[in-house]
């Protein structure tokens, strides 16, 4: 370790003995009996802002003193003084510092009956108490396991939380809350019967015009899509699959992806599902959204069109009727790694599972030679990828197979398709064996 290393290590170490001894244990045990002193409310008052002021400041050690020290019950006992609002504020900020803090601070937070009683203070009449219990149920949702969620919800946080918006829906912060709420109750919730409950309330979000409110309702409704088909019928029902799609004009890149992860795996539902989707006029948001600046957009877009090539002969001629095969096939050119995968597997469903007539398609609009190009590369799943495509081209091209083979061979692939026949991966070298006797 070099000098100037060891000096600085030192002047941390002296730094976190000072912030411990600052706390001695005597100090705070006498703020703890402050805080829980009802008697005299400037007393306690004083005291649970001082609390506040340590625990805020992400002071570990002295966090564990003063639970150590018996602090949660004397702070949950104060949450409960609905007479006094600044009392209970201050409380509602020791807890959410609390559990927004390390997992075994927010374990015995819980286990001592924290999350009950923020649960009644959803039901203040003062928005600002019911503020601090929203965020508090937030942190316990980023920071917490789902098990606390999941107890939350059975002990009724999802009717809280609605019952809070129709109460306060006009104060963003709340708003923001209960959106980012649902979110995550959608995301961490293991069972359906919520749902719904939480689906009006995500109907109303997703109008509002505050991105950060709309983004996590956009979010909730991505987690429900990935329930199952049941779950995306029901958003296809209320109407909300439909508000995502004009999601697709957003200049917000965030929530544009976002969106077009719900659309996405509201494709590979059903597909009657899928349908409903091409009903809405998704397709003509795709040609921006297939060349877009942003390697996150193009790459989602592309999952979409990989999940639509795969259903059927009749929605994939959508997709080449909407002139989007041209730009599916430029991004298999893309720097990006993972784009040109994308690429590469809505191709591979295409040619897989569609008619020979759009095979010839996929062939006219100048696949070949970037798919032959896709062959100098070393990653295996792509190398097995590509050369699938190539082979179902090669089978579907009839009448054409000559003018295939001619463009193949241009491509002067013939030494690397030998090599690719001594491939440890036995897929490829059946493949690559295939393809070669097809060509010669």
């Amino acid at each position: 370790m070099s000098l100037y290393n060891r000096a600085d290590r030192l002047r941390q170490v002296m730094k976190v003995h000072s912030e411990k001894s600052s706390f001695s244990s005597d100090s705070l045990k006498k703020l703890i009996v402050d805080a829980g002193n009802k008697e005299i409310l400037d007393i306690q008052l004083e005291a649970l802002k001082e609390i506040n002021k340590i625990i805020s400041g992400f002071d570990d050690y002295a966090v564990d003193q003063l639970i150590v020290n018996g602090i949660l019950p004397v702070i949950l006992s104060c949450a409960k003084q609905v007479e006094y609002l600044e009392v209970q504020r201050e409380s509602a900020l020791i807890l959410n510092n609390i559990l927004a803090g390390r997992a075994d601070h927010l374990k015995l937070a819980v286990e001592a009956g924290a999350l009950p009683i923020l649960l009644n203070m959803l039901n203040s009449s003062s928005p600002e108490i019911c503020e601090k219990a929203a965020i508090a149920f937030t942190n316990t949702g980023v920071c917490g396991s789902s098990v606390y969620l999941q107890d939350a919800v059975e002990s009724g946080l999802v009717q809280a939380l609605i019952a809070l918006y129709e109460r306060f829906n006009n104060y963003l912060t709340i708003k923001r809350n209960v959106s980012c709420n649902l979110r995550y109750i959608c995301q961490k919730i293991s069972y359906k019967s919520t749902i719904n409950d939480i689906l009006p309330v995500i109907k109303t979000l997703l109008t509002d015009p505050d991105m950060e409110t709309k983004l996590d309702a956009l979010y909730a409704v991505t987690h429900l899509t990935m329930y199952d088909s049941n779950v995306i019928q029901l958003l296809i029902d209320r109407g909300i699959i439909a508000q995502v799609i004009p999601c697709l004009t957003s200049l917000d890149v965030k929530l544009l992806a976002v969106a077009l992860r719900a659309i996405g795996n509201t494709l590979v539902g059903t597909e009657a599902q899928a349908q409903y989707v091409l009903h809405n006029n998704v397709l003509k948001y795709m040609p921006s959204l297939l060349t877009h600046t942003h390697n996150i957009i193009r790459k989602a877009s592309l999952w979409c069109m990989t999940g639509l090539l795969g259903n059927n002969e009749c929605q994939i001629q959508a997709v080449i009727n909407a002139g989007l095969l041209p730009k599916i096939i430029k991004n298999l050119q893309d720097t990006d790694f993972d784009i040109k995968k994308e690429a590469t597997w809505a191709l591979f469903n295409l040619t897989a599972i569609g008619s020979r007539d759009q095979v010839w398609t996929v062939i006219k609009d100048g696949s070949i030679s970037p798919l032959c190009a896709l062959l100098k590369c070393y990653d295996e799943d792509l190398l097995d990828l590509s050369l699938q495509v190539i082979a179902y081209i090669i089978e579907n091209a009839g009448a054409l197979i000559t003018h295939v083979v001619s463009l193949i061979k241009m491509c002067k692939i013939t030494e690397r398709l030998q090599q690719l026949i001594k491939h440890k991966c036995e897929q490829i070298q059946s493949l690559a064996r295939e393809i070669l006797k097809k060509i010669d």
